[in-house]
């Protein structure tokens, strides 16, 4: 049976496996670290052949026991038949505490086998107590994932300020910029460019995307898709292949479909866009009645102008256009061009008449 402290974050597998496997023949494996600053943590106190005599609490330790550096690394391993017997042998400590180490001692004195387990890395050992200690494992922690990353082939401009977690997985030819996050169970593909100043949490990107200065939560990326800045892509969101969001953009639960341009200060929410489309300036899908969230839908290759109000729910056919400040109650048809607030249909021969008369101007 094996018993592992709940406030040791750094123990390595291996060191687990080898405290693990001392039993049999041990009846009881303890693992084991020498510390420069032993303070607060439980001291061993070991005999010949790394045998141990007994492990005494900080509180309880004399002046003796307290200038001991090894230190227990609150991971054990048990003969589990002895232990279920000798569980009921436990005394409360000075303090009415139940310390699980004085099963040493009672093995100790029955003759049986107490071994230490030297851990080869002190980190293993470290406990977390405070907002400080927690702090300093979590920089450690980073720091080992950075370089696994850079070994792997992922550049770091910074690694100082580069925040990854490990559960992060990375393609090939990474590059990440300085003030990169990167958070849960995201992934990101061969030649991605992320940074200065991108965060992604929980979404996938793929081959080639490039995120700076933007926001990425639950939302998946296709290839050579650019993002930035200032742009906020939520949960929900589906960006095909070559999708350009530009400054102070924002997608919400939508489907943006491949080529499709969003360059200035527009939103799409709750919203189906094909290929091709592009979105102008200040564009906004008007997805909430104030009751229940409504979808747009926008046909391959419309053009929706600068302004543009969608009173979902509205769909935009394939190839249509709106006016610049169109405010959009009723759906337009494919190939239709509407303007005005609220929006009217243009008749086509009427565009025509303009060209010709800006012509002869």
């Amino acid at each position: 049976m094996v018993v592992v402290g709940g406030d040791t974050p750094l123990l390595a597998p291996s060191t687990l496996r080898a405290v693990a496997c001392s039993v049999p023949p041990a009846t009881i494996a303890v693992g084991v670290a020498e510390l420069d600053d032993p303070y607060g943590y439980g001291r061993v106190i070991v005999g010949e052949g790394e045998r141990v005599q007994r492990i005494v609490e900080e509180a309880d330790a004399s002046e003796a026991e307290r200038a001991v550096r090894l230190v227990n690394g609150m991971l054990w391993s048990f003969d589990a038949d002895w232990l279920r017997a000798a569980l009921d042998v436990l005394q409360p400590s000075r303090g009415g505490e139940l310390y699980l180490t004085t099963l040493m001692e009672a093995a100790t004195a029955q003759g049986r086998s107490v071994q230490a387990v030297r851990f080869d890395d002190p980190w293993d050992v470290m406990g977390v107590n405070t907002r400080q200690q927690l702090a300093i494992a979590e920089a450690e922690l980073r720091d080992r994932v950075r370089n696994r990353l850079m070994e792997a082939g992922v550049t770091l401009i910074d690694p100082s300020t580069t925040f990854v977690d490990e559960s992060v997985v990375f393609g090939t030819d990474v590059v990440l910029h300085p003030q990169c996050y990167l958070r849960g169970k995201s992934v990101v593909e061969d030649g991605c460019v992320l940074g200065p100043g991108a965060e992604v949490i929980d979404s996938h990107l793929r081959e080639r995307a490039r995120v700076w200065w933007s926001v990425v939560e639950g939302a998946d990326v296709g290839a050579r898709v650019t993002i930035g800045p200032y742009c906020r892509v939520r949960a929900g969101t589906v960006l095909e292949d070559d999708v350009a969001l530009g400054s102070f953009g924002e997608v919400k639960n939508s489907r943006v479909g491949a080529g499709t341009q969003m360059h200035h200060f527009s939103y799409l929410g709750d919203a189906d866009v094909g290929p091709n489309v592009n979105i102008g300036a200040g564009a906004v899908t008007c997805n909430f009645d104030g009751v229940e969230k409504h979808q747009t839908v926008i046909g391959a290759g419309a053009f929706v102008g600068s302004d543009t109000m969608l009173i979902a729910p509205v769909e935009v056919g394939e190839g249509a256009m709106t006016g610049a400040g169109s405010v959009v109650t009723r759906d337009v048809p494919p190939g239709g061009r509407v303007a005005g607030a609220p929006a009217r249909a243009i008749p086509h021969h009427a565009n025509a008449r303009k060209r010709r008369g800006a012509e002869r101007e």
